[in-house]
């Protein structure tokens, strides 16, 4: 009776098994929908909804009692080769500081911005209790309340640049970030590269989103690199010439662009501050 019973628990286990993963990609397919059937401000305010979950539900780390943060090799690399040894360092997508505490910890003084209220108080507790000359702002990443000219280099993570629809934003975006940078400032870009492999459901995804985009009404911004996982937009760049393209394409000069590493590093060439100070009415 027992066995009877534990098979009949197998079998059931298995059959829901099956409908949950199918459940799964059938969530895959309608969100792998959404970059072409949406708005660009639609597919910007899923990100700000799937950031406000996830600072909601995940577990801040003990950062208040833990000083044991870094930077990652390749980051602490640029900042020595550039010479990025003082001054203000914008960190853009601060999350819970940790990334900022470093940085002050090396001598910058770093102003972190994060769409998130509880992430910003968090990363301010944290400056405070080691004594970091560090500070934190809750902003939205598009419109960034600071003056031009006010940044030594800023840090752009690939989730934050990539989670921005469209190139023609992109650019306007990446342009608005080199006014805020002084003369000879730096701009370091995190990206997402289009992975070597492509499932049969992403790459199908692709071809219908291109045909899609064809018909009035959709988002005509669409690129084979978009994609929506779990509300989560995300650009993959196909290839370094790609990427290139739209870097310059909005005034930036490439100084370094390190395609297997996901990073690139970004000058202004020197801008008009007459026109500047119209622009913001100063």
């Amino acid at each position: 009776m027992m066995q009877f019973i534990g098979t009949l628990a197998l079998l059931l286990a298995r059959g829901f098994q099956w409908s949950a993963e199918l459940c799964s990609e059938c969530a895959h397919f309608f969100y792998g929908l959404l970059p072409v059937l949406l708005p660009p401000a639609r597919l910007t305010a899923l990100v700000k909804a799937y950031y406000r979950k996830v600072y909601r539900t995940r577990i801040a780390p003990p950062v208040l009692n833990t000083p044991d943060y870094d930077l990652n090799t390749w980051e602490t690399v640029l900042l020595s080769r550039y010479g990025i040894r003082s001054g203000t360092l914008l960190i853009l997508g601060s999350g819970w500081g940790l990334e900022a505490a470093a940085s002050a910890s090396r001598g910058l003084t770093v102003v972190g911005m994060d769409a998130d209220p509880g992430a910003v108080r968090l990363s301010t507790r944290l400056a405070r209790a080691h004594g970091l000359p560090a500070h934190f702002h809750q902003a939205d990443f598009l419109a960034l309340p600071y003056v031009p000219e006010s940044f030594e280099a800023i840090v752009v993570p690939g989730n934050m640049y990539s989670a921005t629809p469209g190139t023609a934003r992109r650019r306007s975006w990446l342009s608005q970030l080199g006014r805020l940078l002084k003369p000879d400032g730096l701009l370091i870009l995190s990206f997402i590269p289009e992975g070597a492999r492509s499932s049969r459901l992403r790459a199908a995804l692709v071809r219908l989103n291109t045909l899609l985009a064809r018909l009035p009404g959709t988002n005509h911004g669409y690129q084979p690199g978009d994609r929506c996982q779990w509300g989560h937009f995300q650009h993959a760049f196909q290839d370094e010439e790609e990427l290139r393209t739209e870097l310059t394409g909005a005034g930036a000069i490439v100084r370094e662009l390190d395609w297997a590493r996901c990073y690139a590093i970004l000058g202004f060439p020197p801008r008009d501050r007459h026109l500047d100070s119209r622009e913001t009415g100063a």
